[in-house]
């Protein structure tokens, strides 16, 4: 007997969707939203084991920093992107990596008074508002305390929880902010209240349009 050939179901959202490590990623069960992405993307030490009700199952493109020693399986993805201060050909370790420079992302922030390093999510998101005219969907980027408790990541043990040194929270909340007044960013929980608001209207215009069918002349 020959087995049904189980194909994947297409994706309900053709855009990209970046999954940040922040702790709020718990408080929403948005994993089946997520999944129905075209490409879902995450970053360095992302964890999905326990938390596919939050995060989803896919992850399509890993964007990592040079700086951790992180190791996965490079074939599992489409496309990995490393950011790196300075190029080196150590750091591409399979045909599917590609080496980013962070300083290439500072013409977009410089109007910012920057005095830490930029987070990968950020870098990323940025260089990607560069390269696609598409809106990009975020979730997951809490600003690293600025918006919820101190936690540094949602998979972080309760006795590893403390403020993140490294990074500023509230320039990059300022720049999110300002990418999603310019339209090139929106955060997945207002994408999908619109999906809703816009499913709503048109089971109203259908009954509308039934109406007026039914009605005698």
């Amino acid at each position: 007997m020959i087995k049904p050939v189980k194909r994947k179901p297409k994706p309900k959202f053709s855009g990209i969707i970046l999954i940040g490590n922040g702790p709020s990623i718990l408080d929403y069960n948005f994993g089946k939203e997520i999944d129905k992405f075209k490409e879902i993307i995450r970053f360095n030490k992302y964890v999905i084991s326990n938390f596919e009700k939050h995060i989803g199952t896919r992850t399509d493109i890993w964007v990592r920093n040079a700086v951790l020693n992180l190791k996965r399986d490079n074939k599992s993805f489409k496309k990995i992107f490393i950011f790196a201060e300075r190029a080196n050909k150590r750091f591409i370790t399979s045909d599917n990596c590609a080496l980013l420079i962070n300083s290439s992302i500072l013409d977009e922030v410089k109007k910012y008074e920057i005095k830490k390093r930029l987070s990968t999510g950020l870098n990323f998101i940025l260089w990607m508002t560069k390269k696609q005219n598409k809106k990009i969907i975020i979730h997951g980027f809490d600003f690293f305390g600025e918006n919820t408790p101190s936690s540094k990541h949602y998979f972080s043990e309760q006795s590893r929880i403390c403020k993140v040194k490294e990074h500023s929270g509230i320039t990059e909340k300022k720049i999110i902010e300002d990418l999603i007044k310019e339209k090139k960013v929106m955060w997945l929980s207002q994408f999908l209240d619109d999906i809703r608001k816009e499913e709503i209207r048109r089971k109203k215009q259908k009954v509308k349009e039934g109406r007026c069918i039914n009605r005698p002349s």
